[in-house]
């Protein structure tokens, strides 16, 4: 017993739908865009900053963002802590692998810990703005500063020239 053949707007539904899930099956398949990846570092440090600042609000107390060139790490630190205590620390973000951190930071402005104070957050919510660095992966770069009036971290995205 033979069939019906089928017609040229059921082949053509099956080969929209082979052509859809093969588009997804490649794009997870690539990764994630270098561009994406900027974004999502953005992001993440975005939040850190903003839990960092709303720590010392909820304190009373100054927060600091302070970087750790030998770990690679941004951490938060209470800079009212003894040099000796253990836990000064309050959260950490890992600068990603592969990002490079294009700033005027230099070993010799290390504190007393061995990290250098980006920004400082006040118990008010304002901020001090000494600081200004890039986060660079590949061609796709953003720079941070932190407003002094209102604390609230200001990112830009900028391409990198070759």
């Amino acid at each position: 017993m033979r069939g019906k053949p089928f017609t040229l707007l059921e082949l053509m539904v099956v080969m929209a739908i082979i052509a859809i899930t093969t588009t997804l099956a490649v794009s997870t398949f690539r990764g994630e865009s270098p561009t994406r990846k900027v974004e999502n570092a953005s992001l993440s440090f975005h939040a850190f900053c903003a839990r960092v600042r709303y720590a010392a609000m909820e304190n009373g107390s100054d927060r600091v963002v302070a970087f750790d060139p030998a770990t690679r790490r941004f951490v938060a630190e209470d800079p009212n802590a003894a040099i000796d205590d253990d836990s000064p620390v309050t959260a950490v973000w890992e600068l990603p692998e592969d990002f490079e951190l294009d700033t005027s930071l230099d070993e010799a402005e290390a504190g007393e810990r061995g990290t250098v104070e980006i920004f400082r957050f006040f118990s008010d919510g304002s901020a001090n703005a000494s600081r200004e660095f890039i986060l660079r992966y590949r061609k796709s770069q953003r720079r941070f500063m932190v407003s002094p009036l209102t604390g609230l971290l200001l990112v830009n995205e900028e391409e990198v020239e070759d």
